[in-house]
Formats: C-alpha cells, sequence, structure tokens
C-alpha cells in the first residue's frame, strides 16, 4: 500500500522525470494535451502516450514575459516551463480552446518552443443540437488524421476501440476507488486521491490500472477513521490539481472529504465512452452529454 502511495507520489510531484523515464524505457512518443476535453483516446490508439499539462513545480519567472500575471497558473506554467526548455522532452503538444487564456497558448508555443507536432483544435462551445455533434465529429477526424500523420500508424476502428476500452477500465476503478471511500470516510487522505487521479493522466492507462487494482486489495486491509467527523465534498471548476497544502488544511482542521466535483478528482472519472457503433461518433457524445455540468459548455435549452 505505501510502496504503491509512494510511487504514486513520485509521478506527481517530478511529473518530468518520471516522463523522461518512461519514454527513454518504451521509445515511445509522448503527448502533451490540455484538460478536461481533449479526447486521450484518439492519442493513444496512434500509438504515443498522451499526458496532461500539469501545473510546474518552480515559481514562474520567464513565462510572465509572455503571458500576464493574472492568467490562471496552468497557462501560466506551461509557457514559463516551455519558454525554460523544461517540455522538450514532449514530442507533440495538442491545444484547444477552452477559454480566453488557453486559446492564446498554441500561438505562444509556436513562436517560442514548437515541438515536432503542435495540433490546435476546436470544440464546440455549445453542446446542444445535431450540427454541434457534426461539428465536433469533423474535427475529431481532422486530429486522428494528424495523428496518424505525425505517428505513422493507422488508427483504425478496432484500435481506436481498444483504447477506448482500457480508458473505460480505468475510469471504472477510479469508480470503484471514490465509491469505498464514501462507504469509509478517512480510509483515504484528500491528497492521496488527487494524486491518485492526477498521476492517471501522467501514466500509461496500461501501468495505472495494475496500480489501482493493487490499491483497491490493499485498502481491505486500511482501517477508517472514526465516523464522527464533518464532511466535506470539494467543489471547483480548476482545471488543474488543488495545492495539497490546502486540502492537507481541511483535514488539520477536524473535516474528512468523502467526495469531490473537481476535474482532478470526480468529474475525470464521471462519463465513459459507447463501445458500440462508430468510435469518433462515439467519444463526441461523451463530450456533449451535459453531466456533470461544466462552465465550459453552453446548453441554451437548460
Amino acid at each position: 500500500m505505501e510502496a504503491t502511495l509512494k510511487k504514486i507520489f513520485a509521478v506527481v510531484t517530478d511529473p518530468y522525470t518520471s516522463i523522461v523515464q518512461w519514454k527513454e524505457q518504451s521509445q515511445k512518443k509522448v503527448v502533451g494535451c490540455m484538460p478536461m476535453h481533449l479526447p486521450e483516446e484518439l492519442v493513444h490508439a496512434a500509438g504515443l502516450q498522451p499526458v496532461i499539462f500539469w501545473r510546474s513545480n518552480e515559481s514562474i519567472t520567464l513565462g510572465h514575459s509572455h503571458v500576464y500575471s493574472f492568467n490562471c497558473g496552468l497557462t501560466r506554467s506551461i509557457v514559463d516551463d516551455a519558454v525554460k526548455g523544461k517540455l522538450t522532452f514532449l514530442d507533440g503538444m495538442i491545444f484547444y480552446d477552452i477559454c480566453l487564456q488557453g486559446r492564446e497558448l498554441p500561438f505562444l508555443i509556436n513562436r517560442n518552443a514548437r515541438p515536432a507536432f503542435l495540433e490546435v483544435m476546436f470544440i464546440p462551445g455549445m453542446v446542444v443540437g445535431p450540427v454541434y455533434k457534426d461539428f465536433f465529429m469533423e474535427n475529431l477526424e481532422r486530429l486522428k488524421t494528424s495523428l496518424e500523420g505525425f505517428s505513422g500508424q493507422k488508427i483504425t476502428d478496432d484500435a481506436l476501440k481498444k483504447s477506448i476500452g482500457l480508458y473505460n477500465k480505468h475510469r471504472d476503478l477510479l469508480r470503484d476507488l471514490y465509491d469505498l471511500r464514501r462507504k469509509n470516510p478517512g480510509i483515504l487522505k484528500t491528497r492521496e486521491m488527487v494524486a491518485i487521479v492526477q498521476s492517471g493522466m501522467l501514466m500509461p492507462k496500461e501501468e495505472h490500472c495494475q496500480l489501482l487494482e493493487t490499491l483497491l486489495n490493499d485498502l481491505k486491509q486500511r482501517k477508517a477513521l472514526p465516523d464522527k467527523k464533518p464532511r466535506v465534498v470539494l467543489v471547483g471548476c480548476l482545471c488543474q490539481t488543488p495545492h495539497f497544502d490546502i486540502l492537507d488544511l481541511i483535514e488539520e482542521e477536524g473535516a474528512v472529504v468523502v467526495d469531490d466535483d473537481i476535474y482532478v478528482g470526480s468529474r475525470y472519472l464521471a462519463r465513459d465512452v459507447e463501445l458500440d457503433g462508430n468510435p469518433i461518433e462515439a467519444l463526441a457524445k461523451r463530450y456533449l452529454r451535459r453531466i456533470p455540468p461544466c462552465p465550459t459548455k453552453v446548453d441554451w435549452v437548460t
């Protein structure tokens, strides 16, 4: 149990070293992906390793020569790391228009630290109506073609469905972990739960699934805290990891976190992708679902 958590914290504490080591061992290309809505399954099906961008492990300095200091921590971190040369191990990067600050990232990266593969995707903000599904599917097909050209590997329907199945399994294991925590408050510290989810964004899903299976088995031997503390649910729309110190403070004040509604948390595992029919359409349908609600999506109906 402790050995597994130690490995997880090593990944989230220093993603740079962990990803480089994995890349050297696997000899696979690594692609950095903007968080929240990019379909990692499509990148994985191309024989590439997707990793979700993370917040830097050091103070932002050079980045403030390129972005405003009031930008969010994640966008500033990506630019700062890129201009410092800390992301040269990434073979590619994929961005999309998640927000105003996110829209400027590909242009800054292209000018100052362009990787071998740089792709910009357009994801509809509106989620109601067939025109938006058609628009998104066209962009997914364009991304698919671009990934095939970069990787030299054809993304067949079977390959994409296999990747979707793997990612569904990963989400299912995380849901099992969340269910276990709800039933046994305090069995996992909040920083442990968040680190577990984030590490899954930075590691190959094949390896992370094995870690989750080990954790689920080991947690059966771990005792939960006495069920007398105030129960807390974390809620927020950040697309980056909450600071561990803040999470620790909640528990130090006598509360116990039993659930959350954050991206580096339950939102990452909220919905599976259908395995029947056209896999590109299935990826689009997963995004277009309105549950859980998200401020990056607009629904004029409700």
